[in-house]
């Protein structure tokens, strides 16, 4: 299994990062995007594509719903901060709508941006989205289909071993090519998915989980599409 999604690239280059909520960047690449920090010929760009706002997290503690775009907006700025992200943006896209859109509306939007940030490697979710969850599934789509369109070299789908997908969420993942050694990065992305406070609220044990099997493991998994 290989250990460097960008082995055998030329550099300069530009890595992007392209998932639907805040929190994905953390919980699904952050210890890569951190990783990868250390390499000043790498250009790393974290796009997400909407602001949240359907999590149900801040009722929680009495506020009202309508404000979690705002919230969570600042805590995605936080994350990537910490992530050390040359570049964080961040779409409007609704939360759980990605998948009503019209057809092709994402992926051409996805190829514009990736253009136009020159991008070499692409991470985004797979087709099973690790969680099944609807605009998972709907970004990884429109991110296969941009990156082929946009020209990009190297298209990423996040994964995990086998054995995590059967036991922890009962589901086929695919088959990891590469897994990159992250204990180095790892507090850094445990800090990056604490700054997603609000989703404490709801996913504090899946949160929790992840850094405990990333500390055993010490891993963030991928699996390269062919384009």
């Amino acid at each position: 299994m290989d250990s460097d999604l960008l082995a055998g690239l030329e550099k300069p280059l530009t890595l992007v990062t392209v998932f639907p909520h805040p929190d994905d960047e953390s919980f699904a690449a952050g210890a890569t995007l951190a990783l990868y920090a250390g390499s000043p010929d790498v250009r790393r760009v974290s796009l997400c594509l909407t602001k949240g706002g359907k999590s149900g997290a801040l009722p929680l503690v009495g506020l009202p719903e309508e404000r979690e775009t705002i919230v969570r907006e600042r805590e995605y700025y936080a994350s990537t901060s910490i992530l050390g992200v040359d570049e964080a943006a961040i779409w409007d896209y609704e939360d759980q709508g990605l998948s009503g859109l019209a057809k092709g509306e994402l992926a051409s939007r996805l190829e514009e941006f990736m253009k136009s940030r020159k991008a070499d490697v692409v991470v985004t979710y797979g087709p099973d989205g690790i969680t099944g969850h609807p605009d998972h599934l709907a970004c990884s789509a429109a991110a296969a289909e941009a990156a082929r369109a946009a020209g990009v070299k190297r298209l990423f789908m996040v994964t995990a071993p086998r054995w995590i997908g059967k036991l922890m969420l009962g589901r086929d993942l695919l088959e990891p090519t590469h897994a990159l050694d992250i204990r180095k990065v790892y507090p850094v992305k445990m800090l990056a998915l604490r700054s997603h406070a609000s989703q404490m609220l709801i996913s504090r044990k899946p949160m929790i989980w992840v850094g405990v099997v990333m500390r055993l493991l010490g891993k963030e998994y991928y699996h390269r599409f062919e384009l």
